[in-house]
């Protein structure tokens, strides 16, 4: 499996050592896609992944946090996907802000990872805004994490038709969580995500373990296709 929502971090509650961590997911056969929480601290956010980037093995594949405030560089060939922080960076409901990321992620051809919320309690992204440059921009492939049961009605609503849209399981906090998602969604567009380290990574293994045996194969195949390897 691809873990699609892993963070890496040298803030004090949220560092870790990132070789044993690596080491442990190892062991339960998922690779990861590093994204970088420190990036929400700044206003230069594609700078400062950059530098991240130099502490995570080489091998380790990574999303580059943009801001269209930013501007963008030619490193962003680089990066397998793109990240963002819309709430972080102020703007989840600024629809010209957001349509320059699509636009970008088109030109460059990478998906793009939208954090719908971090923490409990902090707005989400504009759901109806995303479905409707989803539509916009169908060659754009978005997988907005950090969803709960909550948005459940929005996710139906919304996202049922757009095939280029996914989400992750990471902050759906409930055992059959995934079968949830999988019912509701569809098998092609759930994704594996632990939000590690704001969530526990044995919480999202587990929900794993308890599903289906072809589950694994199911998100294996499905992160590889929103990923395009």
């Amino acid at each position: 499996m691809i873990d699609v929502n892993f963070y890496y971090s040298r803030l004090i509650d949220y560092s870790c050592n990132i070789q044993e961590v690596l080491k442990e997911l190892e062991e339960e056969n998922v690779d990861v896609v590093v994204s970088f929480l420190d990036t929400i601290y700044t206003v230069t956010p594609m700078e400062t992944s950059l530098k991240l980037l130099k502490e995570i093995p080489s091998e380790v594949k990574y999303a580059l946090t943009i801001h269209p405030v930013e501007g963008f560089a030619s490193s962003l060939e680089d990066t397998i996907a793109f990240r963002i922080f819309p709430v972080q960076h102020n703007f989840h409901k600024d629809r010209k802000l957001l349509e320059k990321v699509f636009t970008t992620a088109e030109q460059y051809e990478k998906p793009i990872l939208i954090t719908g919320r971090l923490k409990w309690g902090e707005p989400i992204v504009d759901l109806k805004l995303l479905a409707d440059l989803a539509r916009e921009f169908p060659k754009v492939k978005t997988c907005i994490t950090g969803l709960n049961y909550g948005e459940i009605l929005d996710i139906i609503r919304l996202f049922s038709d757009l095939n280029n849209v996914y989400l992750d399981i990471s902050y759906f906090q409930s055992l059959n969580a995934l079968q949830v998602l999988l019912n509701y969604l569809s098998k092609e567009r759930v994704l594996f995500g632990t939000a590690f380290p704001l969530q526990p990574l044995e919480v999202n293994l587990l929900k794993v373990k308890m599903a289906e045996k072809d589950v694994t194969k199911i998100l294996e195949r499905n992160a590889k296709n929103f990923l395009s390897l």
